[in-house]
């Protein structure tokens, strides 16, 4: 349950499927919003998080089946709707300008965290636990840090800010040379395979040939 930006209304989910938005202080619903069938199902488990936008424009709402929806409170209409999580939705937050969703769920066993681009519903970043569940997810005040709470008190922080193209291409030559620099047996093999290869474009190529002497220096045997 999670109070309004203006402090006058609530909202609240439940097992019966249901959100539901109620004035402060005569304790009268609203409005509500039940959930469409999805992929065919003949029901969804119930409700288990909602959260306000800090606008107070959008209520979003995760699942236990995994699935979140976001909706326009005036309009009664869905912004956008997605299977999130695979094992259902323990935790939601809004960034603090709004511009992002963070949840928690769970996914073969270990605690995930998500972050999703709030007005589109793609999905930016995947964080993975090293336990079995995330308890809890927030923003710091100044929403470039998104901090989630695993098992024992366990904690994950990352940047939350949206990504430059080249902070893209950093992350994309991070994880190829992670990848490829114990296949080789040599510094030198290792760059020629990286010159050859045709599954990666110019710029990743360009900064991994950079980087390859440090991954090269580093690697572990």
């Amino acid at each position: 349950m999670q109070t309004c930006p203006d402090g006058n209304r609530i909202v609240s989910s439940s097992s019966d499927k249901s959100v539901r938005i109620w004035d402060v202080e005569t304790g009268v619903e609203t409005c509500a919003f039940l959930a469409p069938k999805s992929d065919g199902s003949s029901s969804l488990s119930g409700a288990r998080a909602s959260v306000y936008s800090p606008n107070g424009r959008w209520v979003a709402c995760g699942y236990r089946d995994g699935r979140i929806i976001v909706w326009e409170i005036e309009s009664r209409k869905i912004v956008w709707d997605v299977k999130g999580h695979n094992l259902g939705v323990r935790r939601l937050a809004f960034s603090p300008n709004g511009t992002r969703l963070a949840s928690a769920g769970s996914a073969g066993g270990l605690g995930v965290a998500k972050l999703w681009d709030a007005a589109t519903g793609e999905a930016v970043l995947k964080l993975s636990a090293s336990t079995k569940e995330i308890h809890d997810i927030f923003f710091s005040p100044d929403g470039y840090q998104l901090i989630a709470v695993e098992d024992k008190g366990k904690l994950h922080i990352c940047d939350s800010r949206p990504w430059t193209p080249d902070q893209r291409v950093q992350l994309q030559a991070r994880g190829y040379l992670k990848i490829h620099r114990d296949r080789h047996d040599t510094l030198e093999d290792l760059a020629f395979y990286i010159q050859s290869d045709k599954t990666i474009n110019e710029e990743v190529r360009q900064r991994c040939l950079t980087w390859v002497p440090v991954f090269w220096k580093n690697r572990i045997r």
